[in-house]
């Protein structure tokens, strides 16, 4: 088809125009005609811009329907049916390709086939049906948008939608997908948005394959799926929230539902797998996976090897999984397995609960396998679930230990040496600190790899022979445990040094720390590692990961007195995951350091106080870390927040509280990554910049939980030498200095986001109140500000050589011993919508030199200055505009106004708008050039009063520029009364 040409079968209408002028409808006779390709090597239809299909059928040929790269095609009410390829195919970036009631049956590959990216919308009910291969394959990361969508009984894929990244959106409302020979669905990866009514797949590899997949997967109705080779349903790293109704699967050929790498919400109804073979039921071994279903039913078939739930080695620690309210697990090999037997690395780590009042749970082998399990990792509620079956639990290799003894170890009674502890290599010995005193190991403990070393702190109790103890339930084995009402052992270096030094996969459980110069915990190049409730005191580093990988947990620990660091990560690219309260107090050197930290590091309650600085992330650290709300850091000595010559991306999203004379937060050198302080900052730092930022070009900071700065000589927010900086207007934002800048911003861009503050107040400044040099991007919004005076020569608000837009809403300025207002060379939106400008001196009120900018000056503006001050300056304009619409007054003898004496404006309006413009102190008017296109516009009543010399002064204005008054006074002047020469257009 031509561009713009349009098919309309028989029943539509046509809209023709008469001979006359007008237009009439004429309706078509008949029924949808039919068209017939008779070369299987040319499309039926070959697409191009604009073209419109309306009420026919295809039929033969190659692809039914073809268009590529094409703009703005219309399917509606088309059938494709038989063709020798495609029923419709896309390909290219086609744009605007709208359908309504599309059909496409019985083709030869698929029914409709994309493969490009574009924009792409399918209103009312697309079907389809019995192609020979997929019903919908899209290829690609354009707009994909459909109503309803039935893919059913297509050889192949139902829906197949490959993504080339998250970038692209695939939306549906609804429909059915059932009886397709391949996978009924398969998306990776992209944005969904899908609403599926139902799926049905028998056979195929798989019924749902989900992978890398963002925004939404909902089935409202049932998803039944059987006799798959593969997975029924497999997801993967996938942060979508993935909802299913009811899920029945019969005779899987691998597991029923498989899950790998990172996935953010899957949610389930009832979920029954019948028939289960080698495979796993619910398979979430390698992965991080938050998990809800309201009941499981697992019937197996005995064959060796099928579990019934896997939640060993996951990717990453912490996934909450809860089957609401249980089920039966029957006739599989394992039912439960949290671990694997010699492999303390696979251990289970997630927060399970098994639900119910009538659950059960039978393995032929083990109805429950605990082997491997870290009793620190994690906690795995069974209710009252009936376990038929062994359950299999590691034999326990306990080493009790205490101060003075010399016994075999074997019991709380037959305690051991730490000498004895220490000479022990074997991966599963579990040395327990017993509380009888100080426990002192001269030269430190080391721990052999997969050792774990443990005390009675916290309440902790120990299984002497059972499933560990953080598998509860009334029909879980435990056997006899044990417990000390002494608590938590401490254990100490006399001779220096480090006190604990780590192998890999090491436990520490519930113990004290304390003495010892080196690292209370020191690991170098290990892999993995487990702290909870450990506390360590007056120790040189409190822990020391370094060139650290694989995935560390930590949880609720306590560093005081630290004569060096508190936390350290250094040249490691370990997940890194601190929960419960980390509390780090009295580090004299840093809280918690990063160097060269390419890993991940989460903290669920990081609180800092006292010490040297609070956190340091330094030297090429480009890992992410990220702070929750409940974190703070209060009153270090040195920097609380510190970020130096690296390019992380760090999220803050806690508290920090600064009353010593040291930044709040201190960036330099960030050349890429993104710096977010999400919680509010409250700083008074005395001689110290509250905020400093500095040399960070590439790198972007934001502030979005509010700021409260005080200092006394120092500058509240200092940034320069580049960056992209974001002051959010969340909360209240507000600076207070003594004789400190209240800012000073140069060189850097302003973030989308903007910097707003409430209010701003400086008293008298010994640097410009506030200064703007070289500012781009984003709007500054400067709420209430005042500027309590200046030193001799220093101005109170000075932008210069910028292109942001600035408001600032009320600005009251007092005993400026420089410039008030000095705005030179800007090419931006400046607005003062408020207050007083005070001027004094010999200084000017206003100054406007150069740049193109719009300005407007709605404050008022009152001068009392000598010679050669002025009310108001404005010079070497070249474009813009420039309006005063306050009142603008001189009491003294500088002049009221003052234009064009130090440069010609060559551009731009200058105007004089307010109720109020007079002299009556000795000063005058003065415009002594206007060039180029410049114009003066003063429409104020213009008054002066007692000049001591000419009262309105207007020369040179070129022919090309123009100067216009409305009711100009001028009473007794001490000479001229208005003065006009050498002038173009003067009114």
């Amino acid at each position: 088809l031509a561009n713009g040409q349009t098919v309309i079968g028989g029943g539509e209408s046509v809209t023709a125009r008469l001979f006359g002028g007008g237009t009439s409808t004429f309706n078509l006779g008949g029924s949808d005609g039919t068209i017939q390709g008779t070369n299987v090597a040319n499309p039926v239809f070959t697409l191009g811009n604009g073209n419109t299909l309306s009420g026919i059928t295809i039929t033969g040929g190659g692809d039914g329907i073809f268009g590529n790269n094409i703009t703005g095609a219309t399917l509606t009410n088309v059938t494709v049916t038989g063709a020798g390829g495609n029923g419709a195919d896309f390909t290219g970036s086609s744009t605007g390709i709208t359908g309504s009631n599309f059909t496409a049956t019985g083709n030869g590959l698929d029914g409709l086939h994309i493969d490009g990216d574009g924009t792409y919308n399918f209103t009312g009910t697309t079907l389809l049906q019995g192609n020979l291969d997929d019903g919908l394959d899209i290829t690609g990361k354009g707009t994909y948008t459909f109503a309803t969508v039935n893919a059913q009984d297509n050889t192949d894929r139902g829906i197949t939608v490959q993504g080339t990244s998250t970038g692209g959106t695939f939306t549906t409302t609804g429909g059915t997908v059932s009886g397709n020979g391949g996978t009924a669905v398969f998306i990776d990866p992209i944005t969904a948005h899908v609403v599926l009514d139902s799926i049905s797949q028998s056979g195929g590899t798989s019924g749902v394959v989900l992978e890398n997949v963002a925004g939404s997967f909902t089935v409202n109705g049932a998803t039944t799926i059987s006799n798959t080779t593969g997975p029924a349903i497999a997801i993967s790293d996938s942060p979508a929230t993935i909802r299913f109704g009811d899920i029945s699967i019969t005779n899987p050929g691998a597991d029923g539902i498989s899950f790998a790498g990172v996935n953010a919400a899957v949610v389930a109804g009832n979920i029954v797998i019948s028939g289960l073979g080698v495979g796993t039921g619910l398979d979430f071994s390698g992965s991080k996976t938050n998990f809800t279903a309201q009941s499981l039913s697992i019937t197996g078939t005995g064959a060796a090897g099928s579990i019934g739930i896997d939640l060993t080695s996951p990717s990453v620690g912490g996934a909450v999984i809860i089957i609401t309210d249980g089920g039966v697990i029957t006739n599989v090999d394992t039912g439960v397995r949290l671990g694997i037997a010699g492999t303390p690395g696979a251990t289970a780590n997630a927060e399970f609960t098994f639900g119910g009042n009538s659950s059960s749970i039978s393995g032929i082998t083990a109805s429950l396998d605990a082997r491997g399990l870290n009793e620190g990792s994690g906690h795995y509620a069974f209710g009252t679930t009936a376990f038929t079956g062994p359950q299999l639990y590691d034999l326990r290799n306990y080493i009790f230990v205490a101060a003075g003894a010399s016994g075999g170890g074997t019991s709380i009674t037959d305690l051991a040496s730490i000498e004895y502890a220490d000479s022990i290599t074997a991966s599963d010995a579990i040395i327990v600190l017993v509380n009888r005193g100080t426990i002192d190991d001269a030269t430190g403990f080391s721990l052999s790899d997969g050792q774990e070393l443990a005390s009675f702190g916290n309440d902790r109790a120990f299984s002497l022979g059972g499933v560990p103890l953080n598998v509860t339930s009334t029909n879980v084995h435990h056997d006899e445990s044990i417990s000390d009402s002494a608590g938590a052992a401490t254990l100490t270096s006399s001779g220096g040094g480090n006190v604990v030094t780590l192998g890999n996969g090491n436990t520490l459980l519930d113990f004290n720390i304390s003495g010892g110069s080196g690292s209370a915990i020191y690991g170098l190049g290990i892999n993995g590692l487990t702290v909870q409730g450990v506390t360590a005191s007056n120790v040189g580093s409190g822990l020391y990961l370094n060139g650290v990988t694989g995935t560390v947990s930590v949880d609720d620990l306590t560093v005081q007195t630290a004569s060096q660091t508190g936390i350290v990560l250094v040249d490691s690219s370990a997940t890194v995951d601190f929960t419960g309260n980390t509390k780090i107090t009295s580090a004299a050197n840093v809280g918690l350091f990063a160097n060269n930290f390419d890993g991940i590091a989460t903290f669920d309650d990081l609180d800092i106080s006292g010490g040297g600085r609070g956190v340091a992330i330094w030297s090429g650290s480009s890992g992410t870390l990220t702070f929750a709300a409940a974190s703070s850091i209060t009153n270090t000595d040195d920097v609380a927040f510190n970020i130096n010559g690296a390019v992380p991306n760090v999220t803050y999203n806690g508290t920090i509280d600064q009353a010593n004379a040291a930044n709040a937060v201190r960036i330099i050198g960030q050349t890429g990554g993104t710096a977010t302080f999400g919680g509010k900052i409250t700083a008074s730092t005395g001689s110290a910049n509250a905020i400093d930022l500095s040399a960070n070009t590439g790198g972007t900071v934001k502030f979005t939980g509010g700021l409260d700065l005080t200092t006394t000589t120092g500058t509240g927010f200092d940034a320069t030498g580049g960056g992209t900086i974001t002051v959010a207007a969340a909360g209240t934002e507000q600076i207070t200095t003594g004789t400190g800048r209240a800012i000073n911003l140069d060189g850097i861009t302003i973030g989308t986001g903007g910097m707003a503050f409430d209010s701003i107040t400086t008293g008298v400044a010994t640097a410009t109140a506030l200064n703007f040099n070289a500012v781009s991007g984003g709007q500054f919004l400067g709420g209430n500000v005042t500027v309590g005076g200046t030193a001799a020569g220093i101005n109170g608000l000075a932008i210069n050589a910028s292109s942001s837009t600035f408001t600032i809403t009320n600005l009251v300025t007092t005993n400026v011993a420089g410039t008030d207002v000095s705005l030179t060379n800007n090419t931006g939106s400046i607005t003062i919508l408020g207050g007083t400008i005070t001027n004094s001196g010999a200084g000017d009120g206003v100054v406007v030199s150069g740049g193109s900018a719009t300005v407007g000056v709605a404050a008022n503006v009152s001068s009392s200055a000598t010679a050669p001050g002025a009310a108001v300056k404005v010079d070497g304009t070249t474009g813009g505009s420039v309006t005063f619409s306050g009142t603008v007054t001189s009491t003294g003898t500088g002049d009221l106004f003052d234009v064009g004496s130090t440069l010609t404006p060559a551009g731009g309006a200058i105007s004089f708008t307010g109720p109020t413009l007079s002299a009556t102190g000795g000063g005058g008017a003065l415009v002594s050039s206007l060039g180029g296109t410049a114009t003066l516009n003063v429409t104020a009543p213009l008054s002066i009063t007692n000049a001591t010399g000419t009262g309105l002064s207007v020369t040179n204005v070129a022919s090309t520029a123009s100067a216009s008054f409305g009711e100009v006074t001028v009473t007794t002047p001490g000479g001229t009364g208005i003065f006009i020469a050498d002038n173009g257009t003067v009114t």
